[in-house]
């Protein structure tokens, strides 16, 4: 009997109906789904609208769409609704849609948020252009994701009760933290491959440079020296011993290699050239006041370490400090200190390419704390231009 009010009038279906689905004949009068029907039946069971064409044999559900967002959205369906902006997704960004199972968002919000740090780093305010249009838009984003999954739903469960479609909505739908970990994780395992990719890329790069750079001499069956900065090599010759006596090399002028701090107090003395740059600072008027250094190439020898064991050597019966190896601005540095009569002398020196270079703070008796930091910190401003 068709559903009608007091007057006789019959009564409009204001649900959606889903794709056809035809059931099996039962009669060989049967007719188009779409066609006149004879006898309708409208059943109505929690609120999901179900009408029935008795007269051709198939059978068409109509849904209550607001019912299936319920389902799908979860506890929080009013206020995607309501709200026009969605502040745990401004915080979370990516980590949000992983939580509401929306993969393949999450994946294009963090990469870009990725892209947007890289090219943009010193413009820190940059990547909250994401947060902001995930908290305006992740709302509207998600009802139309959710839309397209429960229709895709109902055209894959025609025929199927009204339960089972909600039960399939609120399943694909919903929440879940695990969601977070396991696409962190796939990530994370479908970037090892791509990573060991470019690693044996670079390390053929490296292993094609090695090659070009390396030579073997036939005639004096040596090798020639191979091109790394700023790394200890093997040396395949005997340096001399330390006579107390060091020769500036003339061929290398460090103000054109090397960046060095120098701060304002301190002035270049007598001595300061292109090859031997020398500073001094006079801390205090009185006599012992003041504080030196000095920074060259020096020959004869072709290995920091022997240098400065060399000197340490040499000066150990005036209380010399024990060789001490440090890493600073990709120099590896020897260095050790002594004590004169009116003076502490600090020694440092490196191995850049195939030169020897010495550092030399002379800090003298008189001098105030300043003055003795200083030779410290102006090694640590030593750095390859």
């Amino acid at each position: 009997m068709d559903n009608q009010n007091n007057n006789g009038v019959p009564e409009p279906i204001t649900s959606v109906p889903t794709p056809v689905e035809e059931a099996p004949a039962t009669s060989a009068s049967q007719e188009n789904a779409f066609g006149p029907s004879t006898n309708t039946n409208t059943n109505q069971n929690q609120g999901v609208h179900v009408q029935t064409q008795m007269g051709t044999k198939k059978e068409r559900e109509t849904f209550n769409v607001d019912e299936l967002l319920k389902s799908f959205i979860g506890p929080n369906y009013d206020k995607f609704l309501m709200r026009p902006f969605n502040f745990a997704a401004f915080f979370f960004t990516w980590m949000y849609y992983f939580y509401r199972k929306m993969t393949l968002y999450g994946i294009i919000i963090l990469i870009l948020q990725g892209v947007i740090s890289y090219f943009l780093i010193d413009t820190p305010y940059a990547v909250l252009v994401i947060n902001i249009f995930c908290g305006f838009l992740t709302n509207k984003l998600y009802a139309n994701f959710a839309l397209r999954k429960i229709n895709k739903e109902l055209i894959s469960s025609a025929g199927k009760s009204t339960d089972f479609v909600k039960g399939v909505c609120s399943v694909k739908g919903g929440r879940s933290i695990k969601r977070i970990f396991t696409t962190i994780i796939w990530l994370f395992l479908a970037l090892i491959p791509v990573g060991m990719i470019l690693a044996l890329l670079n390390l053929s790069t490296d292993f094609k440079n090695l090659i070009n750079n390396f030579e073997f001499n036939v005639d004096d069956i040596k090798f020639s020296d191979i091109k790394l900065p700023n790394v200890e090599l093997p040396n395949m010759e005997f340096d001399t011993k330390y006579s107390g006596y060091l020769v500036v090399d003339k061929s290398v002028p460090v103000k054109d290699k090397f960046n060095v701090n120098i701060p304002k107090v301190f002035k270049a003395t007598a001595n300061n050239d292109q090859y031997n740059m020398e500073y001094s600072y006079r801390s205090t008027d009185k006599p012992l006041g003041a504080c030196t250094f000095t920074f060259r190439a020096v020959t004869e020898f072709k290995n920091a370490k022997n240098l400065i064991t060399s000197m340490q050597e040499y000066y150990k019966d005036k209380n010399a400090t024990p060789v001490r190896e440090d890493y600073i601005n990709k120099f590896y540095w020897y260095g050790f200190n002594y004590e004169e009569e009116n003076a502490n002398i600090y020694y440092y020196a490196t191995t850049n390419v195939d030169k020897i270079y010495l550092y030399t703070f002379v800090d003298e008796k008189k001098t105030t704390k300043a003055c003795h930091d200083y030779a410290a910190n102006l090694l640590n401003t030593i750095s390859n231009k």
